[in-house]
C-alpha cells in the first residue's frame, strides 16, 4: 500500500530502527512501530530512549510550537544523540553516548506521570475535567 500524507515521510526513517528497540516517536508514526519496538510518545519530557523519531516542520502534540520540537532535537544532539536521518521535515536520532539529559524521566513502575499542558489551539482535554 502506498502511504500518503505525514505517514509517508516516516517510512524510510522508521525502517532504520531495529526490532526490539526503545523509541520515542511522534504520535503520527508511533502506532506503526508498536508491533516491533517499545514505543513511548515523544512529549515535552526527555525519556532517554535509544531512538527518537520526530517531525520538526509541522507541530505535533503535545508540543506548543515547531520551535519547541526543534529545541528538543537540539537538546538531544547536545546530550549523546547522533542524527541518523533528516528528510522531509522528519528527524531520526540515535543515542550513542549516555550523557545525562536535563529533566529526563525514565518510565517505569515507580515513575510519576507528567501532566502535559495542552496547547490552546488543540481543544479541550477531556481527562482534566
Amino acid at each position: 500500500m502506498l502511504e500518503r500524507g505525514p505517514a509517508r515521510r516516516y517510512g524510510a526513517a522508521a525502517e532504520l530502527i531495529p526490532d526490539g528497540a526503545t523509541v520515542e516517536a511522534d504520535n503520527t508514526i508511533a502506532p506503526r512501530l508498536t508491533a516491533r519496538t517499545h514505543v513511548v510518545i515523544v512529549d515535552t519530557v526527555p525519556r532517554g530512549a535509544a531512538w527518537v523519531l520526530l517531525r520538526v516542520d509541522d507541530r505535533t502534540f503535545p508540543f506548543a510550537t515547531t520551535e519547541d520540537q526543534a529545541a528538543r532535537v537540539a537538546l538531544l544532539l547536545a546530550h549523546g544523540y547522533t542524527e541518523v536521518r533528516r528528510q522531509d521535515g522528519t528527524v531520526l536520532l540515535h543515542r550513542t553516548t549516555r550523557i545525562p539529559i536535563p529533566d529526563m524521566r525514565v518510565l517505569g513502575p515507580d515513575s510519576t506521570p507528567v501532566r502535559e499542558a495542552v496547547p490552546e489551539d488543540v481543544g479541550a482535554n477531556l481527562l482534566l475535567r
